[in-house]
């Protein structure tokens, strides 16, 4: 029960997010109404990969410090 109520408050605020990032980027900018749903499923998909992890196969590159000669 716990679980499905986190990710209920999880959609809800990439919900609020993305409505906060639409308005923002409207109040500033032109878009056509044609534009909005793209727009708007653009800005939520973005949000909604935030919280997603990835698992990657690839091992992470080592920082490698230059001597200067």
């Amino acid at each position: 029960m716990a679980r499905s109520r986190r990710l209920e408050e999880a959609r809800n605020n990439h919900i609020d997010l993305t409505v906060d990032i639409v308005s923002a980027y409207l109040s500033n900018n032109h878009a056509s109404v044609a534009d909005l749903p793209g727009l708007i499923a653009c800005v939520h998909a973005a949000v909604s990969g935030l919280t997603q992890t990835q698992e990657t196969s690839e091992p992470q590159l080592k920082l490698v410090r230059r001597r200067h000669s």
